[in-house]
């Protein structure tokens, strides 16, 4: 008996073996972007309320919006897959050496080493990350859009006064979920299985903003600034297809 629980044992830990194997696999990621102090991520410094006991915590913001689904947390060659939680806590000791990372899907783990939290020190690390190279569509360049035929815009105020446009876009008045975002020219973002897009901005700048998909020849919408708190929702209506030659 004792024989027959000892292989189902044995069996088990195999099973999990291979599934962490098989785990870690999935979830590797090749590249490694080594931390820069103000570049890439901040580092601020408090005194914990706890005595003789350090901490430290992780926040990760993916092209500056603060990430809250889900996103990785190493330390000292562990990893944690942290959901729907806004950052992570982890109890240190002090004068020992730490390297932290994070990703959260996009290229690459930001790796910051060094980090040696004093006594009673609690260390609040903000990791910025980037998403990977967008998909330019053709053509790049579209016709001017004319409010109230080719766009709405609609001007709300954020709870968080920050500073959101959002785009929406119809094919035919009906709305899509695969469509192409660029903003005063520079990468274009690729937005799949999600009826709208949400980018946080400075405020009071000029924004140049192009709408297209795979078969809808680009709008262009020009000249929009947005006010402090601003949350704008714009709606683009394509109607022009794609000639073919």
């Amino acid at each position: 008996m004792k024989r027959i629980e000892l292989i189902i044992v044995v069996i088990s830990l195999l099973y999990i073996t291979i599934g962490n194997a098989q785990t870690n696999k999935k979830t590797a990621v090749k590249e490694q972007i080594l931390g820069v102090l103000g570049k890439n991520y901040t580092i601020e410094k408090y005194k914990s309320h706890t005595r003789n006991k350090q901490y430290l915590t992780l926040q990760v913001f993916v092209d500056s919006i603060h990430e809250k689904e889900l996103y990785i947390a190493y330390i000292n060659g562990d990893s944690f897959w942290i959901k729907k939680k806004e950052s992570v806590t982890f109890l240190v000791n002090h004068r020992q050496t730490y390297e932290v990372g994070a990703s959260a899907f996009v290229t690459g783990i930001l790796k910051i080493p060094n980090i040696i939290p004093r006594k009673r020190d609690s260390l609040v690390i903000k990791a910025y990350l980037k998403s990977p190279p967008k998909v330019t569509p053709r053509p790049k360049y579209g016709k001017i859009a004319v409010l109230g035929e080719e766009y709405t815009m609609d001007t709300y105020k954020s709870q968080d006064k920050k500073t959101y446009l959002t785009f929406q876009v119809f094919e035919f008045g009906r709305q899509i979920e695969d469509f192409f975002v660029s903003i005063n020219e520079e990468d274009t973002d690729h937005v799949e299985g999600k009826n709208a897009a949400t980018y946080m901005i400075r405020a009071k700048r000029n924004y140049d903003v192009e709408l297209s998909n795979y078969f809808m020849e680009t709008i262009r919408i020009p000249y929009i600034f947005p006010q402090e708190g601003d949350s704008l929702v714009i709606k683009g209506y394509l109607k022009v297809p794609i000639k073919i030659y």
